[in-house]
């Protein structure tokens, strides 16, 4: 690739898309950005395919078409690797429309994924199969099968669907890991799992007492325990307090998503 059509770094593209002063300018940024990663994706530059379509979904979230990294997303799903897996995941929920045929073919994948041996690249599926099957019914007609044998699966952190108990030890066992590199975003052992356990909890736990009840000490413990002197801790504290907010609960864990709160309010970062 030359040196023209080179991608560069997304903190650099948004550094660029921020300094402009009008809407032409920074069309005329994302323009350029987007022939960039279009000259990339042609010439299957695999060093820089992460970089695209982590670009290519703060580009879709400013409103700008992103249709042509769509087959990006696939090709990073039915990558080995968990890294790549979850960008691909985080693409194809975000990227993909009904109108979109390409994601019939990403049932193969979620297929595999779904009786995979890991538990985090099994949770991806999940998660990614939740915010596509109203969409695609026949895609969820299809893998009905994989879900229902999830749904009796021994592990608590796999049967999360299903089992109150699971998604608590499952959140637990999330925040307690050892540091481990493959899942690791910034110090923290997959934020995005993090996030997806503490919206499900929500849904179960809003109006439930029992269900609040069981899960008050992760809740508690996911809240002391993130640091939030960084970006993604602040991201996985702000679901807790969403979480905790919504569920019922006798007073101490709202107190504390009211601190938490209050730190938000009074911090220098506009973006806090």
């Amino acid at each position: 690739m030359n040196a023209f059509s080179s991608p560069t770094r997304l903190r650099d593209m948004i550094r660029a898309i921020r300094a402009c002063k009008t809407a032409a300018e920074e069309r005329a940024v994302v323009r350029k950005e987007c022939a960039a990663i279009r000259t990339s994706i042609n010439e299957n530059d695999q060093h820089y395919r992460h970089r695209n379509l982590a670009k290519l979904m703060f580009i879709h979230i400013l409103g700008y078409p992103t249709y042509f990294g769509q087959m990006e997303c696939l090709t990073l799903i039915a990558s080995p690797g968990f890294p790549e897996k979850r960008m691909g995941y985080l693409g194809l929920m975000l990227l993909l429309d009904e109108k979109q045929e390409v994601l019939m073919l990403v049932t193969n994948s979620l297929k595999q994924d779904l009786n995979h041996t890991n538990q985090y690249i099994v949770g991806l599926a999940l998660c990614a199969l939740g915010n596509i099957y109203v969409y695609i019914t026949e895609m969820a007609r299809d893998l009905a099968q994989e879900v229902e044998r999830l749904l009796d699966f021994r592990d608590p952190n796999i049967r999360k669907k299903k089992c109150m108990d699971g998604l608590v030890r499952a959140l637990k066992d999330l925040a307690n890991n050892a540091y481990s590199p493959e899942y690791d975003v910034g110090g923290f052992t997959d934020p995005f799992l993090h996030i997806r356990l503490l919206r499900l909890l929500r849904v179960l736990g809003e109006g439930d007492a029992d269900a609040s009840d069981s899960m008050n000490d992760i809740l508690a413990q996911v809240a002391t325990k993130i640091e939030s002197n960084k970006i993604i801790g602040n991201a996985i504290l702000y679901e807790c307090v969403q979480t905790i907010m919504s569920v019922q609960d006798t007073g101490g864990l709202r107190v504390l998503a009211i601190n938490i709160l209050g730190k938000f309010l009074s911090h220098r970062d506009n973006n806090i």
